[in-house]
């Protein structure tokens, strides 16, 4: 069964809708709605954000505080293989570098000597410097010892024994003293002499290059020690000895008569016939040389010897004059010697080297 209402019985004002009041929330809502969507953005209005190209990335560096040093980093370098530590290498110079076998064979010559092969070995226990009774010459050459020949004998032939020299006795005790040759096994030799002492208990132990004289007392009064040897073989650097096959400036005295004053040096004084008929005249004792420097004055020769004199470590001392010239005392290491430096006869000077003052 339907219901219904006849329209005819509705009233009229009931039927008629408020219009107006409808109208005006929808145009509100309608304006909300339009609003909003215009304020939703849409894909292409969005806006976009770029990342900075990585070329462009800024750096930033922190800076250091205020009154402190700035350390800067280390430029990067490309990583380096590990190299092999070199030798600095010499800076090359104009000349060659020879190679080095003609280097070693070179520096072989500049070895120092071979050692002494006598080294030690007459080295007697207990032996001191000096002799019994013989005279002071010797000194440098001898030892002593309170020990009696025969042991000292047997001492030094099981030392030499020992020690692989070759010895053979030259003089038995019976003679009054035993002799030896000593060799080297490079053939060096040596003579050990011993000789008792003629005044008590001892021996006399000497060691030469060459066999000593039978009667060492006589003998040594013309021995020369070393300090002496070299005092007088030094000297030729000084006062060059003349050479005759090479003109030096230097010439031997041949004619006494050539010095302004020969009897001061010579024994007897030559006439000029006997010197023309081969006469030798003789030059006084304790002369060791004497010779002219031709063409030069006495000043000049002597100016020129004293500077060769210091170089060569001697002590020079004026001694007045002798002979018509200056004298000089010379000396070096306790041995005494003297120069004169005379005039000729012709305008040179003589030198006239002593080894003991003139009278």
């Amino acid at each position: 069964m339907s219901w219904s209402y006849p329209l005819k019985n509705v009233p009229l004002k009931k039927m008629q809708m408020p219009w107006r009041s409808l109208i005006r929330p929808m145009f509100l809502a309608s304006v909300g709605l339009h609003a909003l969507v215009l304020l939703i953005p849409t894909e292409s209005e969005k806006p976009k954000t770029e990342k900075p190209k990585e070329e462009e990335a800024i750096k930033l560096t922190q800076l250091a505080p205020k009154n402190k040093t700035i350390v800067r980093p280390a430029p990067k370098v490309a990583a380096v293989k590990p190299r092999v530590a070199v030798k600095p290498t010499v800076p090359r110079t104009n000349l060659p570098v020879p190679p080095a076998a003609p280097v070693a064979a070179a520096q072989a010559p500049a070895k120092p000597d071979a050692a002494d092969p006598f080294d030690k070995v007459f080295d007697y226990p207990g032996a001191v410097a000096g002799s019994f009774g013989l005279p002071p010459a010797f000194d440098p050459f001898s030892k002593k010892t309170t020990d009696s020949l025969d042991k000292v004998e047997l001492w030094f032939q099981q030392q030499f024994k020992t020690k692989g020299f070759l010895v053979q006795p030259t003089e038995a005790a019976a003679t009054g003293r035993a002799v030896y040759q000593v060799s080297a096994k490079d053939g060096q030799t040596k003579y050990l002499t011993l000789i008792p002492n003629a005044a008590g208990a001892g021996t006399t132990i000497l060691v030469s290059d060459a066999p000593l004289p039978k009667d060492l007392v006589a003998a040594g009064q013309n021995v020369v020690s070393p300090e002496e040897q070299s005092f007088y073989s030094d000297l030729t650097s000084v006062v060059p000895i003349p050479d005759v096959e090479v003109s030096n400036g230097w010439q031997e005295i041949d004619n006494p008569n050539v010095l302004t004053e020969p009897a001061s040096f010579y024994a007897e004084v030559l006439s000029e016939a006997d010197y023309q008929q081969g006469g030798v005249a003789k030059l006084l004792q304790g002369i060791e040389r004497a010779v002219i420097a031709s063409g030069r004055s006495p000043d000049d020769v002597y100016a020129d010897v004293s500077v060769r004199l210091e170089g060569a470590s001697y002590q020079v001392a004026p001694q007045g004059t002798y002979g018509g010239g200056s004298l000089y005392q010379i000396s070096r290491d306790g041995i005494t010697g003297f120069l004169s430096i005379v005039p000729t006869t012709d305008g040179s000077a003589a030198i006239i080297i002593w080894s003991k003052a003139p009278n």
